[in-house]
């Protein structure tokens, strides 16, 4: 997510909205906010849909969403947003963790939320806002990375399919196709389609189990029944290996090849 405006200068505040329903958790972000230096409230929202109804003359830099206040359709409804501003999310539940990676949400605040927590997900906004600063901020956020440290489990990992969190086994998985931000994940009985991108989805997978075989596909390893000139079968399957990728496949396999 890109942010509408840009924070040029020290004298700039970066324009913040936050939007929730509930007093205590708007009055303490504003307290916050408050005490910190560079950054101005200049909205206090009760839904997401309200952000499109703002003035262009008071565009917002930073949102700080607070998810249990809304309804279970405000993360779709920021990101049908023309323009969405860098979004903090706070919520009580670590299950939204891999739902904010995915939509590139700045961090994740887990409730309850202390200043020092606010602070720092506050200077990774500021650093991604500055032009200057931009490469130094392209990692994950604190709370966003340690949660989804806890959720992508050995063995499985949680995507979000519509209004739904699930679980996939990696050893489910037959392939995962591109389909530009989404990917669709192919398992024996189901398909699911999610909000990422093939390249997020590949640094989630297990590197010794997925390979890559095509710019939009990624193969489960242990689904791969053979291999006929640039064609992957996975059972039933076939799937077309492009030439930038038939050689790291064709290493990946060698250590279990009795063929010269």
């Amino acid at each position: 997510m890109k942010g509408n405006g840009l924070f040029k200068f020290a004298a700039v505040k970066v324009q913040c909205a936050i939007v929730s329903s509930e007093v205590l958790i708007t009055e303490l972000f504003k307290n916050y906010l408050g005490r910190l230096g560079g950054f101005e409230l200049a909205a206090q929202l009760k839904d997401v849909p309200s952000i499109a109804k703002l003035p262009e003359s008071q565009p917002i830099d930073l949102l700080f969403l607070d998810l249990e206040s809304q309804n279970a359709g405000a993360l779709d409804q920021l990101y049908a947003l023309e323009n969405p501003p860098l979004t903090i999310l706070s919520t009580s539940s670590q299950e939204y963790a891999l739902v904010g990676y995915q939509l590139g949400l700045v961090d994740y605040l887990l409730k309850p939320v202390s200043f020092e927590r606010f602070s720092k997900a506050t200077e990774k906004a500021q650093t991604l806002l500055n032009p200057r600063l931009a490469n130094a901020g392209a990692g994950l956020g604190e709370g966003l990375e340690s949660a989804l440290k806890q959720l992508v489990a050995p063995n499985y990992l949680f995507i979000k399919v519509d209004y739904k969190i699930i679980k996939i086994y990696f050893s489910d998985i037959l392939y995962i196709e591109s389909m530009r931000e989404y990917v669709r994940i192919h398992t024996e009985n189901e398909r699911h389609i999610t909000l990422i991108s093939l390249s997020r989805m590949k640094a989630f997978l297990p590197e010794n189990k997925f390979v890559q075989i095509h710019r939009s596909t990624l193969i489960n390893l242990d689904k791969l029944s053979q291999i006929q000139g640039n064609t992957a079968y996975l059972g039933a399957t076939e799937l077309s290996i492009s030439k930038s990728f038939k050689d790291d496949l064709m290493g990946r396999i060698a250590t279990s090849a009795i063929f010269s």
